[in-house]
């Protein structure tokens, strides 16, 4: 017969094993409530379903072994994906040096047509494009775009009015 752990050593197994499945539920609940949003972040960004996927996967599982000492999960998860989207935008431009624009390539979905908006948000440069798609598509306050992009809140504002002019400029353009 298995000898059953008693006293301090068999406590301290079973609080961690306790720990662990909480964790891994939180880490569950999250999951299926933040990914449908996370890859649609990631998309906006990069305009490549496929790579939004992978950009996600690698920050759910940066997150996963963090979980329990990251404060604000969301805020984390975000973070990770507008960084991973930048990587991928700058090795991109390193593997074509005459690649300086992200295209639409594929549709999120049947009913989610990329329309002259986004195209004209996907012809932005990285930065541009990070700021206005936390701004208005997730919504976010200056201090935590700021935080996100690494630039400070003043910047944050200036970047969205250049990016504001070159998008009325763009669309002006294609009319």
């Amino acid at each position: 017969m298995p000898r059953r752990l008693g006293g301090m050593e068999g406590r301290r197994l079973r609080a961690v094993g306790r720990i662990a499945a909480d964790m891994e539920d939180d880490f569950t609940v999250l999951y299926r409530e933040a990914y449908p949003g996370a890859v649609r972040l990631a998309w906006l960004l990069t305009h490549d379903h496929a790579a939004a996927e992978d950009v996600v996967q690698d920050a759910f599982v940066r997150l996963r072994p963090r979980l329990a000492t990251v404060e604000h999960p969301t805020a984390y998860l975000r973070t990770s994906i507008v960084n991973g989207c930048r990587d991928r935008a700058r090795s991109a431009s390193r593997a074509d040096a005459g690649w300086r624009r992200l295209r639409v390539v594929t549709e999120v979905s049947t009913t989610d047509k990329p329309s002259e908006l986004i195209d004209a948000v996907s012809l932005l440069p990285y930065k541009q494009r990070a700021v206005l798609v936390l701004r208005y598509w997730a919504d976010l306050r200056e201090e935590e775009i700021a935080e996100i992009v690494g630039v400070r809140p003043a910047t944050v504002r200036s970047i969205t009015s250049r990016a504001l002019d070159r998008l009325r400029r763009e669309l002006a353009h294609g009319h």
